[in-house]
C-alpha cells in the first residue's frame, strides 16, 4: 500500500512544513492532506467516513492540533501530550488521526460532521462541535479529541482547518 504523504500548515504560514505539527493558542491550524480527487462543491461530511475514538479531560493546554498517519507518529505524540496514558488504537492503513485539544464546560462538545468548504480550489474540512444534550456546568476546562478520517475520502489536497476556540 502506498501512504499519501501529509503535512501541517499554520494558518498564518506561507510555506508547509512535511509532517510537523504545531499551534499556536488562539489561532486556527490547517493540516494538508494529500490524496486523489477533487471536491466539486461544499459539502457536509457525516461519520460515515470518520469515528470520534476518545474524548478526554486533558492538562496539557488549549488549541493545539496534530495529525498522526502511522502508529510511530502517534506514539510520538502521545508520549509527549498524555504520557502514561493508554493511547486509542487507530487502523493507520485505512484511517489517519486527528488529534486536537480545546477549551469547554464541564461537558466536552463532539465532533458532529465536518464541514467542507472550497476555498481556492482546496477543500477545506473543518470539524463542527455539538454540545452533549441536557446542558452542564460552566467551568473552563481543557479536552483532547481523537478522531479518525477514512484516507479514501480525503481530497487531491485538503486542509482540515482545526478550530482553537468557540466560534
Amino acid at each position: 500500500m502506498t501512504r499519501r504523504p501529509l503535512r501541517l500548515v499554520p494558518i498564518a504560514a506561507a510555506v508547509s512544513v512535511t509532517l510537523t505539527v504545531s499551534a499556536c493558542a488562539g489561532s486556527d491550524d490547517e493540516i494538508a492532506v494529500t490524496t486523489v480527487s477533487t471536491l466539486a462543491e461544499p459539502t457536509t461530511v457525516g461519520d460515515d467516513v470518520f469515528d470520534v475514538v476518545l474524548v478526554r479531560r486533558t492538562a496539557i493546554g488549549f488549541g493545539d492540533a496534530g495529525l498522526a498517519t502511522s502508529e510511530d507518529e502517534l506514539s510520538e505524540l502521545w508520549d509527549e501530550w498524555e504520557p502514561g496514558v493508554v493511547r486509542p488504537t487507530v487502523d493507520f492503513d485505512r484511517d489517519v488521526a486527528l488529534v486536537m485539544t480545546r477549551p469547554d464546560d464541564a461537558c466536552a462538545d463532539l465532533v458532529d460532521r465536518f464541514e467542507v468548504t472550497d476555498e481556492d480550489g482546496v477543500p477545506t474540512w473543518t470539524p463542527v462541535f455539538e454540545p452533549p444534550p441536557g446542558g452542564c456546568a460552566q467551568p473552563l476546562l481543557a479536552w483532547l479529541h481523537v478522531v479518525t478520517i477514512a484516507r479514501e475520502a480525503l481530497e487531491t489536497e485538503t486542509l482540515i482547518r482545526v478550530p482553537a476556540d468557540e466560534p
